[in-house]
Formats: structure tokens, sequence, C-alpha cells
């Protein structure tokens, strides 16, 4: 596990620099971490304008197990959160189907406290929300509107392994009103061809939000099809701004911080690139 570089030189970091120059972020309180996906969605109430007499739309591309989805479901008239994951779909429809009577819900699972020691929790939706205009699939952000080009592993297996879990393909000509794609660009093997189908994507004056903390691996993403992150190169931010100009109007920038839970004792601290964006 430590025999390598890189993880001898994040142990010089952690050693040697101070920890207030290697902290780079700001953060007066670790509760502003809190409730990310929540918080990604939101930012469609402030920056979406109020449709009149008008059915609304939204995709989430990288939906996970489906947090987000279901707050824009008080924005939006039907949402659509779609993920590589068969697991993580199964999940969020679990969560629907479970909570389609309100205030009642019997989803439950293990949170990991220490080892294999769990706390359980149970899924309670907040006032509000709209299970009935959610819709999850499983999808291939590489290939959204089935013209090829898949992932390798995802050709030919659209046949779930779950009952519950449907492949889905964006239909020819199909728009939205609200787009969100939240910390999985930098989790994918060509992160330029999912920026170059956003414009396909969304109607004219259609709000995109696009969150990721670039956090690069030639393991996940070939260095050649990086979009930033090289020396002597442009920044991600950057590129992903120039990318996406072409296009759009920025409307917003803002770091963007988030906590993952690994056990009781560590916690993952990350701090996502958001930027908001109209379609011109």
């Amino acid at each position: 596990m430590y025999e390598n570089e890189f993880c001898a030189r994040q142990y010089m970091e952690f050693h040697y620099t101070p920890s207030r120059t290697s902290y780079a972020q700001r953060l007066r309180t670790i509760s502003e971490s809190f409730d990310f996906p929540q918080r990604m969605a939101q930012k469609f109430k402030e920056f979406f304008p109020e449709a009149k007499n008008e059915q609304t739309r939204a995709l989430e591309i990288g939906c996970a197990t489906g947090a987000s989805v279901l707050e824009m479901s008080k924005y939006f008239d039907s949402v659509i959160g779609v993920d590589y994951s068969e697991t993580f779909i199964h999940f969020a429809q679990e969560v629907l189907r479970e909570n389609s009577v309100p205030h009642v819900s019997r989803v439950s699972f293990g949170a990991v406290d220490q080892g294999d020691i769990e706390v359980a929790r149970q899924v309670r939706l907040s006032h509000g929300l709209v299970p009935k205009r959610c819709q999850f699939f499983w999808g291939d952000a590489m290939n959204l509107f089935g013209e090829g080009g898949a992932r390798a592993n995802s050709v030919g297996k659209h046949t779930s392994r779950y009952d519950d879990v449907s492949w889905y393909h964006v239909p020819a000509g199909e728009q939205f009103d609200g787009v969100l794609v939240s910390n999985i660009l930098c989790r994918l093997p060509d992160p330029r061809k999912l920026l170059d189908t956003l414009p396909r994507l969304l109607r004219k004056g259609g709000i995109l939000v696009l969150a990721s903390p670039y956090s690069w691996s030639d393991g996940v993403t070939p260095k050649n099809k990086w979009i930033g992150g090289l020396p002597d190169g442009p920044r991600s931010e950057d590129v992903v701004k120039e990318i996406l100009m072409k296009n759009f109007e920025l409307l917003n920038e803002t770091d963007e911080a988030f906590l993952i839970r690994d056990h009781v004792r560590r916690y993952q601290l990350g701090f996502s690139h958001c930027t908001v964006w109209r379609r011109s």
C-alpha cells in the first residue's frame, strides 16, 4: 500500500509542509461541507426561471443513489437520473419506491462505524420533495444518445442483474430545461466528450450546473484525455470554462465543499469547482 512514490509524497506533505500552507481552501466551519447533493440541486432554485404553463424537465448525469434528483423535483415537473452503476440505480429505485407514501419509509442500510461494525440508518426524505416526478435509469455518460463510442465493458451489457434497473438513452432530439453533472467529470475515460455533448441536451435558456474536484487519475482517465492537470498546461478550471463558453453563458462560479464518510473516524473532505451556465 505504501511502497509507491505518490504515497510517499503525500506523507512528505503531511509531515513537513506546515498545515496552514498545505491546506489551500477556505472553509470557516466543517458544516459548510454538509448536504452537498442537495446544495447542487438547489442551484436551480437560484438560477432557473419559473416556467409559466410549461412542463419543465431535468436530467442528472451521474446521479449515484439519487438525492440530487429528488431535490430537483422541487423545481422541475419531471427529473431523470442516470448513472453507470447498476447498484446505485437499484438503491435509488428502492428509495423512490419506498417513499411513494409521504412520511413513510422502510429503506434502511448500514453505515460503517468501525471495521465490520455498522450503525443502522433509515432514509427519510425531507418535506417538499416529489418522488413521483423522478425516474432513475442505468446509462453511460459516454454514450447518452446511443450513437456508439460507449465504454468497452458496457457494449451489449444492457440487461441488468436487478429487476428494477433498465438502460436509458436520451431519445434523438430530446432536450432538457436543466442538467446537473456533479463530481463525475474526472471519473470518465473521455471527459471532453461529455462536455461536447452538453449543448445538445439543453434547450435555449436552459441551465447547466457542473461540479468537479478534478481528481485526475490515469487509472480512470488516460492522460491524453485529461482536461488540464498537466505540467506547463492550463488548469482544469480554465479549460472547462473555455470549452463551455462556446455555447453557454457563465452565471456563477464557486468552490463547493463536500464530505463523504468512510467510517466514524475518517472522512473525505473535498472541494468541487462549481459553475452554473445558461444555454445561449
